[in-house]
């Protein structure tokens, strides 16, 4: 992995594209800095699908 931004992109995009997954569970996307203790939101917490 070079680029976790990216990687939880499209993690969050595949979790999405998942019809059996429920359409109301909530996801978002973050990546954690293991050095400087911070988290970064890349992606917001929304329903996989409007079904």
């Amino acid at each position: 992995m070079t680029d976790p931004r990216a990687s939880v992109a499209t993690d969050v995009a595949a979790l999405k594209g998942n019809p059996f997954l429920p359409a109301e569970f909530i996801v978002s996307g973050l990546v954690y800095d293991v050095e400087t203790g911070l988290i970064e939101q890349i992606v917001r917490p929304e329903q996989l699908r409007n079904e």
